[in-house]
Formats: structure tokens, C-alpha cells, sequence
């Protein structure tokens, strides 16, 4: 894995387990005190459980929050409906670990550290379509050859206008996705508004109870692409008000040009290979894994492969092996999908005619025909020769046999008996 991939990846655990932190704290898992670190004050979370319950093996530690306490590790149900009371807006504690204790002299700090470290992995929940979202915005960073600091110096500044373009089934809903649920684009949270919409007069919006920032989603797919005067106008809106434009495209069709020729970064990646699969995979099962099994991996027909055929072959706890097959599998299965597609749609036209009926035929024959004396006629026109004008040909009869003239022999030729 490069560099990149490695550091975007790691960004999204982070940010994903700080979450799960503040999470644990406003439910009471976790509590936040204060350090003096090099004559600085920062905020440190200990556990309010007593560590001691801990066996020190991740696996073993990590189910044995999620069994007991995965209530604080979600948010409370909120229901305006609900009549107050009803509904605790925190998890009770089990009486056998509701023991809160500060932190000080006589405490193993590594044993706190490490209670903080497995709650957060816990609650963790790890996304397969998040992550070879993440993989192919690398890779198309790398292709186009933008910077990280480049890129993250136009998302501070305002009404930046972005386009990116990957071709894999799913990344047009996956990218935003990226950016609304999670914290992984800095200066956020976000929420988009898609191009389709009535306009907002606003540069941040309050969203189940946080401000996020408003960017304009252009939609690309041709069912929901606006037309050219109402593109335009999202946008002269979206850059009055300083908020940022995203259009993703996943199909041959491309992000629509008046995106693409004012776009101030503007990606453009190859879609799944083998190498994203071998990236993937090592960010779920580990490096190690991943080089024992390389050979399998190098032969999948990756190009053929879906974000939705990632999340459903990869998942945690599976085996690995279990995995790359899966993967195979799927990648066969839609190869030969496309091509019986592809082999239906030669062979719709011709079995058309075939089971038409014979009046149907002729009546395409007859159109076929007319068609022809068309174009014969209107190239005549062209050439500018009608059926009045002398063509140059010499008309020659039969020579009679019994003296005749030549006329009446063609007479009686013609005639019926």
C-alpha cells in the first residue's frame, strides 16, 4: 500500500473512533479529564468501568464490550413524539460494573489507555464501501497527480468546485456519502444539496442538531441531470454563497462541461484493479495475510467487480481465503452477465424478424423498398436528372421474323393471348 492509500485510511479510523469516543462520553462509558502535557492543557478520556475486567487479548476484550455495554456505544433513540420519560437518554449501567474511580496515584495508566483504546475499537464498525471509496479517491489523486495539501488548501477557501470521475457501479452514490456521513473532509461536516433542488440561501444549516456546511451536488446520471439553464443557475448561486460544488461521475458520460471547464481540482481514476483489492484486504486482514495469498489475488478480474460485490465478498471476521474466493466468483459471475448481455441484444434484432408476423415482414420490406426508391430519387435530384430528361441510352427491338415491324412484333410480344 502507498503512502497515500496508508495515510487516508489510517485519517478514517481516526476520525471514525474519535466519534465513538465523544459518543462514550455523552453516554457514560468514558469520561474526559484534563493533562498538562509540555505546558499544554489537553483533554484525556479515561474509562468510568473499572479495567480490571479486561483480559488484555483485543479479540476477547473487544466482544466483551460489545456483549455489556454496546447501549453506550450508539445514540439515544430521540422521538419528539414520545412523551419525556419515556425514553432514558442514556443506558443504565449493570450493577456489577458501575464503579467510577479518578484516575491518579495507584492507577495503571497503560490500563486505562488500553480500556479507552478498546472501546473505541469496539464501536468501531468498518465499512468496506467506505474504505475502497477512500482507496479509489486515492488512486485517482495519484493518476491526476494532485497533491493532498493542495487539495485540502482549496477545501478551506470557499466555493471551490470539484469534479471527479471513477468509473465503478456505486462510487456516484458513494463519494457523497463519504463526505455528508463521516468526518474524513476536514473543514466539515457537510450536507448536500442536490442541483435539482429549490434554492438555499445559506452557507451552513443546522442537521439533527450540528451545523454543517452546504455543498452543492451536481448529479450526472442523464435521468437526473438538469438541464443547461438550470446547472447554471445552481451554480452562480452555489459561488455567490461561497459554498463548494462536488460532481462525481461513474459512467462514460462525464461530468457535465460547465463543471468540468470551471473546476478547481478534477480527478479522474481506472476504477478497481488488482492492486485497490490487495490494498483493501490488507487494510481489513493485514499485510501478512495478504502476501500469502497474493497468487489468488493477482488472477480476479477486478475491472469486473462492483463497491457492492466488495462489501458483500470482504467482511470482518470472515476468512480471508473465504474472501478472495468470493471475490473470483463475483468477478466471473459479472463478466459472463455482460457478455450474455451483450450476446442478447445482437440477437434481439434478427429474432425479432424471425417471429414477426409475415405481414409485419412485408410491411418492412415495402418500407425498405420505399426507402430505397427515396434515396434513389433524391440522389437523381441531387445530380439533377428527372424521368423527362434524355438519359442516353439506345432502346432495341426484337428484329421481326415473318417482316414485320419491329413495333408490332413488340406489340404482340407484350400482349395477352
Amino acid at each position: 500500500m502507498d503512502r497515500l492509500s496508508s495515510f487516508l485510511l489510517r485519517r478514517l479510523r481516526h476520525v471514525q473512533r474519535r466519534e465513538i469516543r465523544r459518543l462514550a462520553v455523552r453516554n457514560g462509558l468514558l469520561m474526559m479529564t484534563t493533562a498538562i502535557v509540555d505546558d499544554l492543557v489537553v483533554g484525556r478520556y479515561v474509562p468510568a468501568f473499572d479495567p480490571s475486567h479486561l483480559t488484555g487479548e483485543v479479540n476477547r476484550d473487544r466482544q466483551w464490550i460489545r456483549d455489556r455495554l454496546a447501549a453506550f456505544l450508539i445514540d439515544a433513540p430521540q422521538d419528539a413524539s414520545v412523551q419525556s420519560g419515556l425514553l432514558s437518554s442514556a443506558p443504565v449501567w449493570p450493577a456489577q460494573l458501575r464503579r467510577r474511580f479518578p484516575a491518579g496515584n495507584g492507577v495503571d495508566e497503560d490500563a486505562l489507555a488500553y480500556a479507552v483504546r478498546i472501546v473505541a475499537e469496539a464501536g468501531e464498525v468498518l465499512g468496506i464501501r467506505t474504505m475502497a471509496t477512500v482507496l479509489l479517491l486515492a488512486a485517482a489523486m495519484e493518476e491526476s497527480g494532485v497533491e493532498l495539501r493542495d487539495l485540502v488548501a482549496l477545501l478551506r477557501q470557499p466555493a471551490g468546485v470539484f469534479s471527479v470521475q471513477v468509473p465503478v457501479e456505486g462510487f456516484e452514490r458513494a463519494l457523497p456519502h463519504l463526505v455528508e456521513e463521516t468526518a474524513f473532509v476536514p473543514f466539515g461536516s457537510y450536507v448536500g444539496m442536490a442541483a435539482d433542488f429549490s434554492f438555499v440561501d445559506e452557507l451552513w444549516r443546522y442537521v439533527e442538531g450540528q451545523a454543517k456546511r452546504v455543498f452543492l451536488q451536481i448529479p450526472v446520471a442523464q435521468s437526473y441531470r438538469p438541464s443547461r439553464s438550470s446547472m447554471r443557475a445552481q451554480l452562480l448561486w452555489a459561488l455567490a454563497h461561497g459554498s463548494p460544488v462536488l460532481a462525481v461521475a461513474e459512467t462514460h458520460q462525464g461530468v457535465p462541461d460547465q463543471v468540468d471547464l470551471t473546476s478547481d481540482v478534477r480527478l479522474t481514476g481506472g476504477g478497481i484493479s488488482v492492486t485497490l483489492l490487495a490494498d483493501l484486504l490488507e487494510a481489513v486482514y493485514g499485510r501478512d495475510a495478504v502476501s500469502h495469498h497474493d497468487g489468488l489475488i493477482a488472477v480476479i478480474d477486478a475491472g469486473a467487480l462492483t463497491l457492492d460485490d466488495l462489501a458483500i465478498a470482504i467482511r470482518p471476521g470472515r476468512p480471508i481465503l473465504s474472501s478472495i474466493e468470493a471475490l473470483a466468483g463475483l468477478a466471473a459471475h459479472n463478466s459472463e452477465e455482460q457478455h450474455s448481455e451483450k450476446d442478447k441484444d445482437n440477437a434481439a434484432s434478427s429474432r425479432r424478424l424471425i417471429t414477426e408476423h409475415p405481414s409485419g415482414r412485408a410491411a418492412h420490406s415495402s418500407q425498405d423498398r420505399s426507402a430505397e426508391d427515396e434515396t434513389s430519387s433524391s440522389s437523381g435530384k441531387r445530380k439533377g436528372r428527372s424521368k423527362a430528361q434524355p438519359t442516353g441510352a439506345e432502346v432495341i427491338l426484337p428484329a421481326p421474323a415473318d417482316g414485320g415491324t419491329p413495333g408490332e412484333v413488340g406489340r404482340r410480344y407484350w400482349s395477352r393471348p
